[in-house]
């Protein structure tokens, strides 16, 4: 299984779970999109030609620098777990 089919379950198991929205278009890109603390969250997944994927997660309408500072550390834990996660 590549690591795009992949990720591409693990979103979906947690999309059943929690009730949230995730969009997979035709070209196998998928987006994710949910409210998190009065700030949007998108979740890019765009495939690669061979097999791969990349991730891209945005987060906007963040207060302030500190709340930007937090959720960029955040950001960095949970995709390096989900790296690993898909590399298993």
């Amino acid at each position: 299984m590549t690591q795009l089919k992949k990720l591409k379950k693990t979103i979906r198991a947690r999309s059943r779970k929690t009730g949230e929205r995730v969009t997979l278009k035709a070209d196998g890109n998928a987006r994710l999109r949910y409210r998190w603390d009065g700030t949007t969250v998108e979740i890019h997944i765009i495939g690669k030609p061979k097999g791969g994927a990349t991730v891209v997660a945005v987060n906007s309408k963040l207060a302030d620098a500190s709340q930007v500072e937090r959720r960029r550390a955040q950001w960095r834990q949970a995709l390096e777990a989900l790296k690993a996660h898909v590399a298993r």
